[in-house]
């Protein structure tokens, strides 16, 4: 039985038992995926509900073969010695179906932490349920025989971890699909991806271009240099704007040279001075505007004529854009001094806002945790004083850094917030991406917990609280969310909001004593 009759015999299953037996004149041995099922001698609905039963099954199963027909099937692999509980994957079946979807991650990376894999008869439950996105980040708790039992469905799209993209996928998919295949192998060989990329090149539609030349920025080298200069002349402008953002991330590379000679006598920085009290005294920065525009410098990718709602006069808009193309530890080679003392320096000039801005971007773009750190730091200290920084510009800063560095940071965001500055912390806490550390969940919660006495009928604050139940050091929350409760008056417009955070995190609770002991 193919799909196609598969599927129509099940919708006349379900059309049969909507309208009842005694009504509809069927013959019932027509709805067997396989005649020789039948049993001769039941009821009309015993018959239907057998024929419904069976149908479930052979369309989990798959289509059955004469034998004589195919070569005799791969045996599945064994069953892995340690399992998940059944308490645990009953949980799982939960978030599966709408309980807390978004801790399904989660609740697989604790999984892969206990060593175990799902137990088999769940296994098509996932691979029913889950994306094929969701799939391979869950591979390794699925276990082999999850692949196994894939490879004899399409629809079950579960690539082997240990297995190396797909070169016919690459030269046949979609884009979308191409990406993926792309993405996969950039990660396992840069050069063998480039390869790829480098023979469809010429053939490829611009949006396809434009989309593989943003992969190479994972995994970049010298290697990519030569492609990548090439696809600076691209005739789709999105093309060259990525390539030019690839090779702003080689420092050594022609174009970063390039770039950096026409930009570095544009800012002098005083030199420090000789005595106790000069040392002390700020240093000044002089700026210059670039004078013109030449075509090489078009051709590597500084436009000419800022956008309109920037708001910044032409000149300027040149150098923020080759300022921001530089590393900015070049600038505290070269001056020797640290970020904060160049920060300071920038942040007198006449351009303050157009150059920080430019040092933030240069900073994203290279992940330079001490600068990201030191901007931060003013962000938070200059945040009240003028408007050059807003919480969207600091989470931006806190966020391209490698999440691994990322929590030292928004600890250090969160000492400089008060009650006054609250919705700032909701928007670095929820935004940051991060899993919080003891420390940080503590103060989070100590500031949610003088909030909470007002009885304001602000709600914003109020609904995003469910991200911090899933942010949140679990151990520590679990103490924590008792303490707020107690602050919290009843009644009050934060109880609702403080309850749901509450069954979160013994949700998350419950997940982690399932899982790990």
């Amino acid at each position: 039985m193919s799909a196609a009759e598969s599927n129509k015999t099940w919708s006349s299953v379900v059309s049969v038992a909507a309208l009842g037996t005694s009504r509809v004149a069927h013959p019932f041995d027509t709805l067997w995926p396989d005649p020789s099922f039948a049993l001769p001698g039941d009821t009309p609905e015993t018959t239907l509900l057998r024929v419904a039963a069976a149908s479930y099954l052979w369309r989990v199963c798959g289509s059955r073969v004469p034998p004589s027909s195919v070569a005799p099937p791969e045996a599945a692999p064994p069953v892995e010695e340690k399992l998940i509980s059944e308490v645990a994957a009953w949980r799982m079946v939960r978030i599966l179906n709408g309980d807390h979807r978004d801790l399904l991650l989660e609740w697989f990376g604790l999984a892969a932490r206990s060593g175990k894999v799902l137990p088999p008869q769940w296994l098509p439950v996932v691979l029913d349920t889950l994306k094929p996105s969701e799939l391979n980040e869950v591979a390794p708790v699925m276990g082999r025989r999850a692949i196994w039992l894939a490879a004899r469905n399409p629809a079950w799209r579960l690539r082997d971890p240990s297995a190396m993209p797909s070169e016919e996928l690459w030269a046949n998919g979609t884009v979308a699909e191409r990406v993926a295949a792309l993405t996969a192998l950039r990660a396992i060989d840069a050069g063998a991806a480039r390869g790829w990329v480098e023979r469809t090149w010429q053939v490829d539609p611009p949006e396809a271009r434009e989309a593989f030349v943003r992969v190479m920025l994972s995994g970049i080298s010298a290697a990519d240099e030569a492609f990548l200069e090439a696809a600076t002349r691209d005739k789709r402008k999105a093309v060259r704007l990525g390539a030019v953002e690839c090779l702003a991330r080689l420092p050594s590379s022609a174009h970063a040279l390039r770039n950096l000679e026409r930009v570095e006598r544009l800012l002098a920085l005083d030199p420090p001075g000789k005595t106790l009290l000069g040392k002390a005294k700020k240093r000044g920065l002089r700026v210059e505007l670039p004078a013109t525009l030449d075509e090489a410098a078009e051709r590597d990718g500084i436009e000419e004529s800022p956008p309109g709602r920037r708001g910044i006069g032409q000149r300027a808009w040149w150098l923020v854009q080759m300022v921001a193309l530089v590393p900015p530890s070049h600038w505290t080679t070269r001056f020797e001094c640290d970020a904060q003392v160049l920060i300071d320096a920038v942040a007198d000039t006449d351009y303050a806002a157009d150059l920080l801005s430019a040092l933030s971007q240069a900073a994203c773009r290279h992940a330079d945790a001490p600068w990201i750190g030191a901007l931060v730091k003013h962000a938070l200290g200059s945040r009240r004083a003028d408007s050059t920084w807003d919480e969207g510009g600091i989470l931006q800063l806190i966020c391209a850094v490698p999440l691994a560095g990322r929590e030292p940071l928004l600890a250090q965001a969160l000492e400089s917030i008060d009650d006054a500055t609250f919705p700032l912390a909701l928007g670095l806490l929820n935004g940051s991406g991060v899993d919080w550390s003891p420390a940080t969940t503590r103060r989070a919660f100590e500031l949610l917990g003088a909030r909470v006495r007002e009885q304001s009928q602000w709600t914003p604050a109020r609904n995003t609280l469910a991200e911090w139940g899933r942010r949140a050091d679990v151990e520590t929350a679990v103490t924590e969310i008792e303490r707020v409760e107690q602050r919290c008056p009843d009644p009050s417009p934060w109880r609702t909001a403080v309850e749901t955070l509450r069954e979160i995190i013994e949700f998350r609770a419950a997940m982690r004593q399932e899982l790990l002991t």
